[in-house]
C-alpha cells in the first residue's frame, strides 16, 4: 500500500507538469498576439495535443512507477501488468474549442486560463487513468484521494467511496473517475485485503461531504452580484419532498466537463452566459438521460456540483411562469427562468412563483431564479 508521503510525491511531479503546460500557453499567447481568432484558436489546438501527449506521457509513466511499487510492496507474485491510458487528441480539441467561445467575445484571458486548466487536466487524467485501467487489469481495486484541504463536493462525495472501485462495472457505475479543471485528486491502487492509506477517511470526508451539502442547501441562486436589483418573494411552500429531482450523485456519470458551454444548445448557452454574468458560479453540460425515471436537468453549478434546471417563456404572463416553472421541478428542485426575451414584469414573475409553489410540484422545490434583465431578477428559496 501506498504511504501518504509517496503520494504526495505524486502530486507534486503532477503539479509540477501541469506548471509546465501552463508556461508553455503563456508563451505562446505573446506570440499569436494580433492574429485572427481562428488561427489563435487552432494554435492553441496544435498545442494543447502536443502538450497533452508529452506531459501526459510523463504522467503515465510516473503511475507505471507508482504502481510498481504498490505492487511490490503488497508482495504480489510476478510483475504487475501496467495499462498505460491514452490520451484522445480529439477530446483535448473539443476542450479548446469549448474554451474558443470566450476568444471569439474578447475575454482573451478567460480562454487562457480555461484551456490551461483543461489541458491540465488531460495530462493528469494520463495518471489517473493508469492507475484505474492497471487496478482493473490486476483484479485490485483503487480510490480516489482528495488533495488536502479540498472542499469540493463532488470530489468528496466520490472519495467518500473508499476502496470500491475494482471493477469494471462498479467503476462504470460511479463515472469510472470523472474529474474536473483545476481537480487535484489521486487515484490510489491497492492489493491488500483492508487497505488503509494515512490521511484518507472515507467516513470522515462522508461526512464532510454531508456538511457541506446541508450548508450549501439554498444558496447556489442566491450569491449574485450585489449590483444586481433583487426582488426576494416572500411565499410559504409545502413541506419539502425528498428524491424526488436525481441528485448530484446519480447524475455524475452523465457531467460533461470536457466541452464547457458547448454543450447547451443555443438559448441554453446564452442563459448560462447571463446566470455567470449575474455573478453566479459558472455550470456545466448535464446530458440527457433518464435517472429514476426522471429527465436530468440541463446543468450543474461546477463548484458545488449542484442541478439546476433552464426554462425559457415566450409570453408576460404569471400562468407560463409557473408553468415553467412546475415542469423545472420534475428535473431539479433548482430552477433558473429566462423572461429576459420577453420583457417579464416582475409582478407576473412573483405570481408564477407563488402559482407553482402551491401547486403539487411546491413540495419538490427549493429554490427559484427569475432573470427579468441582465441587471434584475426575482428569487425565491426556502427556509
Amino acid at each position: 500500500m501506498p504511504t501518504k508521503p509517496e503520494v504526495d510525491r505524486q502530486r507534486k511531479a503532477l503539479a509540477e507538469l501541469t506548471r509546465k503546460v501552463g508556461t508553455a500557453f503563456d508563451d505562446l499567447w505573446l506570440r499569436v498576439q494580433g492574429l485572427p481568432v481562428d488561427q489563435i484558436r487552432d494554435a492553441f489546438v496544435e498545442m494543447a495535443q502536443a502538450l497533452a501527449d508529452e506531459y501526459g506521457s510523463a504522467a503515465g509513466s510516473l503511475a507505471a512507477d507508482f504502481l510498481e511499487d504498490a505492487w511490490a510492496e503488497a508482495k504480489m507474485p510476478g510483475r504487475c501488468q501496467v495499462a498505460l491510458a491514452k490520451t484522445d487528441p480529439a477530446r483535448v480539441e473539443g476542450s479548446v474549442r469549448a474554451a474558443a467561445r470566450d476568444l471569439s467575445d474578447g475575454r482573451g484571458e478567460a480562454f487562457l486560463q480555461q484551456v490551461k486548466a483543461a489541458t491540465g487536466r488531460h495530462v493528469e487524467n494520463r495518471h489517473r487513468e493508469t492507475v484505474r485501467l492497471t487496478a482493473d487489469r490486476n483484479n485490485g481495486g483503487w480510490a480516489r484521494v482528495p488533495a488536502p484541504g479540498s472542499d469540493c463536493k463532488f470530489c468528496l462525495m466520490l472519495a467518500s467511496r473508499g476502496f470500491v472501485y475494482g471493477s469494471r462495472k462498479k467503476a462504470e457505475s460511479s463515472g469510472r473517475g470523472r474529474y474536473h479543471d483545476n481537480c487535484h485528486c489521486a487515484a490510489v491502487a491497492s492489493w491488500q485485503k483492508n487497505p488503509r492509506l494515512e490521511g484518507y477517511d472515507p467516513d470522515a470526508l462522508y461526512k464532510r461531504w454531508q456538511g457541506i451539502e446541508a450548508a450549501d442547501q439554498n444558496r447556489s441562486l442566491q450569491r449574485l452580484d450585489p449590483r444586481v436589483e433583487r426582488h426576494d418573494v416572500d411565499a410559504a411552500a409545502p413541506p419539502r419532498t425528498r428524491g424526488k429531482a436525481p441528485d448530484v450523485e446519480r447524475l455524475e456519470p452523465l457531467i460533461d466537463f470536457d466541452s464547457g458551454l458547448g454543450g447547451f444548445a443555443p438559448d441554453d448557452r446564452q442563459f448560462a452566459e447571463m446566470l455567470n454574468s449575474l455573478g453566479l458560479p459558472p455550470v456545466a453540460h448535464v446530458r440527457r438521460g433518464l435517472v429514476y425515471g426522471m429527465k436530468t436537468p440541463d446543468a450543474v453549478f461546477v463548484d458545488g456540483l449542484t442541478p439546476i434546471e433552464f426554462k425559457g417563456i415566450s409570453k408576460d404572463k404569471a400562468t407560463t411562469v409557473m408553468g415553467q416553472i412546475r415542469k423545472g421541478a420534475r428535473q431539479s428542485s433548482r430552477i433558473a427562468v429566462d423572461g429576459s426575451a420577453v420583457g417579464l414584469t416582475r409582478a407576473n414573475a412573483e405570481a408564477g412563483i407563488r402559482m407553482a409553489l402551491a401547486a403539487g410540484e411546491g413540495a419538490w422545490i427549493d429554490e427559484v431564479l427569475v432573470v427579468l434583465s441582465p441587471s434584475e431578477v426575482v428569487t425565491w428559496r426556502r427556509v
